[in-house]
């Protein structure tokens, strides 16, 4: 191992060591959490390092890891397995360490947004009362969204549980757009700087809009000519904007054009389909998809499945067909975070796509058919027979089935 060196995880002071990639051992542990830098966490102690992992690690090109413990071929003191015939059919403990790590990760991603969204307040703040806007310090947070996203798939997308009714609702948003650009970024393999222009913009694509009157955004009422000429101006004052603080060409373009349709119905230029840069096309994309699945002030969230519906509806017409598609395969048709019923009359949550078919995501079973919370959850496929998605639930019935 590496010598010592300290930096701060998350927020606290502790001493970390590098451990080589290549000493990692499939089915080995780490005594303590193993971290891929000083911000992403890998692993938590009580779940073995896998094949999968190292591989992926291998494959992003990491040397590294870093820990505050060593690594082992026993699991930490305290954690033992269950085996066959000694007081359990050995299938409690696979589940009890998945949800371990589960819960392990989802409060990574949390923090990991809670942290975002404050970078994304601090950076909106700065330019409304300081005149300040420096496009080092945003690349280098799109570089960080960007490596999160890679790392904590599939967990990272279930916007929906993070809305923050405390935040202006813009800073929210443009956070959770620049995390599901970076995804579907990613699924295209987009080169990397390209990557870091297109979540650069996300992150400032409201950057206009946070300059007008909240009223204005956040109104159901009907809006008097003058008022959505300031709203369809505002990727306009955007793009200057950016453009004044030195933000290169294609994070301004994509600013500019992230309200352009495809059949030229959009604003503020009318460009139709090619005329409209990708970056712009992505964005588009996103930021509809995590505004219509978050909370306003004039009305409730839609649900992920009706919200991609609706935008399937508009495919080739306001978004790139191919580039919703995507979308739909990265998140799938039940996005994940979603809860569903199945045939069987079970309920559960959606925790992954399904690369082969975006309409059958795995999903975890926790309720079964006559409501009854499973004290060991189980993940099924619902690509056959009773463990098929009957439909989506209701924000109401989600509510009533948590209590």
């Amino acid at each position: 191992m590496k010598k010592s060196v300290t930096y701060t995880p998350w927020g606290g002071q502790q001493k970390m060591k590098q451990i080589p990639v290549k000493d990692l051992k499939p089915d080995s542990y780490c005594s303590d959490d193993l971290y891929l830098d000083e911000e992403y966490i890998l692993l938590p102690p009580e779940v073995p390092v896998s094949s999968e992992l190292i591989n992926r690690l291998v494959r992003w090109g990491f040397l590294t890891v870093w820990s505050n413990g060593s690594l082992s071929d026993n699991p930490p003191g305290g954690i033992l397995p269950v085996e066959e015939g000694e007081g359990g059919t050995g299938q409690e403990a696979p589940s009890l360490v998945v949800d371990a790590a589960e819960q392990k990760t989802l409060q990574a991603v949390r923090e990991f947004f809670s942290d975002l969204v404050t970078f994304c307040e601090k950076t909106y703040s700065a330019f409304l009362n300081n005149q300040r806007l420096n496009p080092g310090t945003v690349a280098d947070k799109a570089k960080e969204v960007i490596t999160a996203v890679r790392l904590h798939q599939p967990f990272i997308f279930r916007i929906q549980e993070m809305d923050d009714p405390r935040r202006n609702y813009l800073i929210v948003h443009s956070a959770k757009t620049a995390i599901l650009a970076a995804g579907l970024g990613l699924r295209l393999q987009i080169p990397q700087f390209k990557l870091v222009d297109l979540v650069t913009a996300a992150l400032l694509h409201e950057i206009g809009m946070i300059r007008l009157p909240p009223q204005l955004y956040l109104s159901n009422r009907v809006l008097t000519p003058e008022e959505k000429r300031a709203i369809t101006a505002h990727p306009v004052i955007a793009y200057k904007t950016l453009r004044s603080f030195g933000f290169p060409i294609p994070v301004c373009l994509a600013v500019l054009e992230h309200h352009e349709h495809m059949d030229g119905s959009g604003y503020p230029r009318g460009l139709k389909g090619d005329q409209i840069s990708v970056a712009a096309r992505i964005m588009g994309i996103c930021s509809t998809y995590a505004a219509l699945t978050a909370e306003r002030p004039y009305r409730p969230p839609a649900e992920g499945h009706t919200s991609l519906l609706d935008m399937m509806k508009r495919a080739g017409k306001w978004y790139d067909e191919m580039l919703l598609r995507s979308l739909i395969f990265m998140l799938s048709l039940y996005p994940i975070g979603s809860y569903v019923m199945l045939q069987s009359g079970a309920k559960g949550l959606v925790v992954e796509s399904n690369p082969e078919n975006p309409r059958c995501p795995v999903v975890k079973i926790l309720f079964d058919d006559r409501g009854h919370r499973l004290k060991d959850p189980i993940l099924v496929r619902t690509d056959e027979g009773i463990n098929t998605i009957r439909r989506a639930l209701t924000q109401k019935e989600v509510e009533e089935l948590l209590g």
